[in-house]
């Protein structure tokens, strides 16, 4: 997960969470079996690098999740006014 989130331009904030991230994307059938298909394609384990080219079809799902993940972090939240939820937000 951390060789993926290296490889989106949202690293920097989504690095801190990776922990989190990779929970999240291991219980969601849909990016697992994308994980699992690339960590294959990229023969990850031997080499561990990751390269775009290794995403194949599965980078629209990865880039996307993460892509969400981003919008929906507390730092993103913070930034727009919206966290934490269920706060009031600042009317002035």
């Amino acid at each position: 997960m951390a060789a993926l989130i290296g490889l989106s331009p949202y690293r920097a904030v989504l690095l801190p969470l990776l922990t989190d991230i990779t929970r999240i994307a291991r219980a969601n059938r849909q990016i697992g079996a994308a994980l699992v298909a690339v960590e294959q394609r990229a023969d990850f384990a031997h080499t561990g690098r990751l390269r775009r080219a290794d995403l194949g079809p599965d980078r629209t799902a990865l880039f996307g999740f993460l892509e969400y993940i981003r919008f929906a972090s507390p730092d993103f939240l913070r930034s727009v006014g919206e966290w934490p939820v269920g706060g009031l937000r600042d009317r002035g």
